[in-house]
């Protein structure tokens, strides 16, 4: 009988031996290696990396906002056999602390705090230019359909582009203000003169607006690559009367010409005689004797020719 006792009695004590040999760990210190003590990040993934404890099973990482000192939030309290564990985390300050522990024991918390700022540091593009690639200045469409477009600043995670009629000094309408991430946009514009401008900007930086004139003319016919015809007097006449007709033929879309005369030449103009719009395809004027270059161009609400040119010697 005493001795199955005794048997009974050595099969208890093997039964606790897990708890007998545990060891203790309670004045072991967890050594916080990542995020470091005051660190600012700037992204939201948070790694929180510690070293191994000897004799450790599990550790337990809890983390609050802004301190443990005054808890507002309760941002995690996770349990685990692994030494790290990533998070995503709002901007905002926090502190964090692990203890390890196990069957039989655990260590105190080790705290370490981090911010996240939120703000990334960006490029600095103020002195940046934009290489504006449609419309050109000063630019004549023919459609409504408008594609603004130019190259990317490097930088930049945002462009402004603005569309106003008829121009930024005296706007009457704002045709858009728009904020958009791509280098190209197409808008839908009515007949007339405008100004555009676009600029680019990250979050800290913006670059100077650069700025373009348009005009859209979807019914009056545009005029810059045609030219008028002139067909009195002739190139390099001599004239033999101080009266002269000058004369030319009608173009198609204009709806009015402009008569210029220059004494002795446009390009060495020494007097300017006349400088007239008509809308006749004639005019009639008095000339002294002298040396004399005259032009005309035809002209409409959006859009204007190049002058023609012809030289008289009148020598009455």
């Amino acid at each position: 009988m005493r001795s199955i006792l005794s048997i009974f009695m050595v099969l208890l004590l093997l039964a606790g031996c897990d708890d007998v040999i545990e060891e203790n760990i309670t004045n072991k210190e967890v050594f916080l290696l990542a995020p470091g003590n005051g660190a600012v990040l700037d992204s939201g993934t948070v790694s929180f990396w510690w070293d191994f404890v000897n004799g450790a099973s599990q550790y337990e990482l809890v983390l609050v906002s802004p301190s443990f000192d005054s808890i507002k939030f309760l941002v995690a309290d996770s349990v685990l056999q692994d030494n790290r564990l990533s998070l995503n985390v709002l901007p905002g300050r926090y502190e964090w602390g692990v203890s390890a522990f196990n069957n039989g024991y655990a260590t105190d918390y080790f705290y370490s705090s981090f911010t996240i700022s939120g703000i990334i540091e960006k490029v600095d593009i103020s002195n940046e230019s934009i290489t504006i690639l449609a419309p050109a200045d000063s630019a004549i469409s023919d459609t409504s359909q408008v594609s603004f477009w130019w190259e990317e600043v490097v930088g930049a995670d945002e462009y402004r582009l603005s569309v106003v009629q008829p121009s930024f000094d005296a706007a009457t309408m704002v045709l858009a203000d728009t904020i958009f991430l791509t280098n190209r946009l197409s808008l839908q514009l009515p007949d007339g003169h405008f100004e555009w401008r676009v600029r680019a900007q990250n979050d800290q930086f913006v670059t100077a607006y650069f700025t373009r004139e348009l005009v859209v003319s979807t019914e009056d016919k545009i005029l810059t690559d045609d030219h008028v015809i002139l067909k009195s007097p002739t190139d390099s006449v001599q004239w033999v009367s101080t009266s002269v007709v000058l004369s030319w033929e009608e173009l198609e879309g204009a709806d009015s010409y402009e008569v210029l005369i220059q004494s002795p030449s446009f390009d060495n103009a020494e007097q300017i005689i006349e400088d007239e719009e008509v809308s006749d395809n004639r005019l009639q004027v008095s000339l002294d004797s002298g040396t004399y270059q005259w032009g005309v161009r035809a002209i409409n609400s959006v859009s204007k020719t190049d002058y023609s040119i012809r030289t008289i010697f009148v020598r009455p």
